[in-house]
C-alpha cells in the first residue's frame, strides 16, 4: 500500500472515483440479471380492514319488532259538582185572620178588649144564654163559633166564646172580668193587640 501513500491528492481521487465508477457498473448489471421489478401495489397495511363476513353471504339484520300502537287514555270524567240545597223560607204567619178558627193555629194581631159586670153593667145573660162567669169572652161567631176555646198569649187563663159584640168584625175577644180592676190589669199585661192560639172549636 506503499504506492497509495505516494500518490498525490488528485491521484487519490481520480484513483476513488474510478472504484466509485465501477461499482455502479456492477450494481446496474447485477439488476439487469435480476429482470425487471414487479410493480407494487398500494400498502396492504393502509388500506381498511374488509369485513368478515363474505359479500355472497351477507350478515342478516334482525327485523324490527313492530311497535304496539300507542292507545289513548280517555279522559276521566269530572264529576259536577252537587249543587247544594236552597232552604226553602218558612213563611211568616199571615197577620190577616184566616175564616174560621183551626184548633193549633195561632191568630196573629187580634183585638183584645174587656168588659165588666162593675163598670160596664154587664152582669146578665151572654148570647149563648149562659149567664157570665169567669173566663167568658165575646167574640166573631163566624170565624169562632159559641163554645171555641182560647188562650191569649201572655195571659195563663183560657177563655170561651160565649157573647158577641153586635158592630165588630174579624176577629176580636172581648174577655169578661167582674172588677174594673181586674179588667184593668189584663189590659196591662196584654196589650191591645195580641196572638190567639186556638185550643178547639166544636163541630157545626
Amino acid at each position: 500500500m506503499r504506492w497509495w501513500w505516494n500518490l498525490t491528492i488528485v491521484g487519490k481521487l481520480l484513483f476513488a472515483a474510478f472504484l466509485i465508477g465501477l461499482s455502479g457498473l456492477g450494481w446496474a448489471m447485477y439488476r439487469e440479471a435480476q429482470g425487471p421489478e414487479p410493480p407494487r401495489g398500494p400498502d396492504i397495511a393502509s388500506q381498511p380492514a374488509a369485513p368478515p363476513s363474505s359479500p355472497t353471504h351477507p350478515t342478516p339484520t334482525p327485523p324490527l319488532s313492530p311497535t304496539p300502537p300507542v292507545t289513548p287514555t280517555p279522559p276521566r270524567p269530572v264529576p259536577s259538582p252537587t249543587p247544594t240545597p236552597t232552604p226553602t223560607p218558612t213563611p211568616a204567619r199571615a197577620a190577616t185572620p184566616g175564616p174560621t178558627g183551626t184548633p193549633g193555629r195561632v191568630i196573629d194581631a187580634v183585638r183584645i178588649l174587656y168588659t165588666t159586670c162593675e163598670g160596664d153593667g154587664a152582669c146578665g145573660a151572654m148570647a149563648s144564654g149562659r149567664l157570665v162567669h169567669p173566663g167568658a169572652a165575646a167574640c166573631n161567631p163566624s170565624l169562632a163559633p159559641f163554645g171555641t176555646r182560647l188562650r191569649i198569649r201572655g195571659w195563663d187563663q183560657e177563655v170561651v166564646c160565649e157573647d158577641i159584640h153586635p158592630t165588630m168584625q174579624g176577629w176580636y175577644v172581648i174577655v169578661w172580668f167582674a172588677t174594673e180592676a181586674e179588667g184593668q190589669a189584663f189590659r196591662q199585661r196584654v196589650g191591645p193587640t195580641a196572638s190567639v192560639e186556638v185550643l178547639y172549636t166544636p163541630a157545626r
